[in-house]
């Protein structure tokens, strides 16, 4: 194309993004996107695919809105069929998409199943504007049914829906919050702190609690088995030993906290995560 905008190379470019883009939320260029050719739009959705992630959904519905009718129809595809993730952005950026029995259902089931590392945030952020009484009724069930930071903000959003708290999460009332946390709470902590001390190893140890949690159901399997591969990987990389002593010692604490989790799956007792039907229908 001889005759391209620098618009076109500029989206381009913004299609690649290395971590530090991941890890801060940049999308791609959505102004060179919409300063396009014709032709060059074509050229730029060939590119893109709704069920990939988030800043594909947010590009494909800058193109429906110019008027891309293959553009809407696979934005429609990954509203059907996409994960947790994909669903949610699709409603954030084309709600119009979306009816409300659908977006009530989709919450109730992503507020059942989603975890810090996968479509947590974007699951309150909708929350926070759509709460319809079954997704109020999930928060409610998720106090119980859920560990660590998810039944933290659920205590929190239930506060701030109900007039007792500022934002949706309040600092001034988090050690009420944290009343609700259980064993995941240390998981957390430990998990974020190697994102800021050795981010290799966190990054890792986040895939391998996804792996064991995808294998098994388990949250405190895949709690302790992260945990406990830490200081593995810590010195597999070649970190200093204060990193691969304070690995140990953090998978140690997360064993050490799970012993009546481990006490129940010997037993058979432990609860496994399944998802429920959405009884959104019914209210």
């Amino acid at each position: 194309m001889t005759d391209q905008s620098p618009a076109i190379d500029r989206f381009r470019n913004s299609l690649f993004i290395d971590y530090e883009k991941w890890h801060d939320g940049v999308g791609y260029d959505i102004d060179a996107l919409r300063e396009l050719k014709p032709a060059e739009r074509t050229v730029a959705e060939s590119r893109l695919d709704a069920t990939h992630d988030w800043r594909d959904v947010e590009a494909l519905a800058v193109l429906a809105e110019l008027g891309s009718p293959s553009a809407e129809q696979s934005l429609r595809s990954a509203q059907r069929t996409g994960s947790n993730e994909i669903r949610l952005a699709v409603m954030r950026y084309t709600p119009h998409l979306v009816d409300d029995g659908t977006r009530t259902t989709m919450l109730v089931q992503a507020l059942d199943t989603a975890t810090p590392f996968d479509a947590f945030s974007s699951t309150l952020e909708q929350v926070e504007s759509f709460h319809p009484p079954a997704v109020v009724d999930a928060l409610w069930n998720g106090l119980t049914t859920r560990q660590g930071d998810v039944a933290t903000h659920y205590a929190a959003m239930l506060a701030f829906l109900y007039g007792k708290a500022d934002s949706a999460f309040d600092w001034h009332l988090r050690p009420l919050f944290l009343k609700f946390t259980r064993g995941g709470k240390v998981v957390a902590t430990t998990g974020g702190a190697f994102l800021g001390v050795a981010p290799i190893v966190g990054g890792i140890g986040a895939g391998v609690w996804l792996l064991v949690f995808g294998l098994t159901r388990y949250a405190s399997v895949a709690s302790i088995v992260s945990a406990l591969t830490l200081p593995i990987w810590a010195w597999v990389i070649g970190y200093p030993w204060p990193v691969i002593v304070f690995a140990g010692v953090a998978g140690a604490a997360v064993l050490v906290l799970h012993r009546a989790n481990l006490g129940r799956l010997v037993r058979g007792e432990e609860p496994r995560f399944t998802r429920r039907p959405s009884r959104a229908a019914s209210l």
